[in-house]
């Protein structure tokens, strides 16, 4: 188990489609930005899932995937940036409060209050070689994720 992050491309929004969706599909996007349907009939939701792995050039409608870490890591993650931990409220709070969540998002609305935390956390230094390793490695990550998000105004699920 671990934690992965994924910010969905704009092509529903855009137009940007290989071909439309059906309309008795009703087709949305959801609040993680990723496209869905209210289809009621299961038929028309297997028919809808077939079209939407490959309704744009982006597998599935993801942009961008990244496994952040598995449990253990982005536990220690989270003890190293709680030291100082009124500098990061939505990075312990809804990123690294759990190494395994999922179904939940980050808004665009906070996506900026993230990059800026994201720009904090350069600042942030382990002790071990290893654990500094790690770090600079999840701020990369954050980092691509926050401008991937911002570029396409999408939130950063999980």
């Amino acid at each position: 188990m671990g934690l992965d992050a994924t910010v969905y491309c704009d092509c529903f929004e855009l137009g940007r489609l290989k071909s439309a969706p059906k309309p008795e599909w009703s087709v949305f996007v959801a609040e993680d930005g990723s496209r869905c349907s209210s289809a009621g009939d299961i038929n028309l939701l297997v028919d809808f899932d077939k079209w939407n792995i490959e309704a744009c050039e982006h597998l599935d409608g993801v942009l961008l995937s990244l496994r952040l870490g598995n449990i253990s890591l982005v536990s220690a993650l989270s003890a190293q940036v709680k030291k100082t931990w009124a500098d990061f409220p939505i990075l312990l709070n809804r990123v690294l409060y759990s190494g395994s969540h999922t179904g939940d998002y980050i808004e665009t609305n906070l996506v900026l209050g993230l990059q800026a935390e994201v720009a904090r956390l350069a600042h942030v230094h382990a002790e071990c070689a290893e654990d500094e390793e790690a770090i600079r490695l999840f701020h990369a990550e954050l980092e691509e994720l926050v401008s991937c998000a911002l570029r396409v105004h999408k939130p950063i699920a999980f």
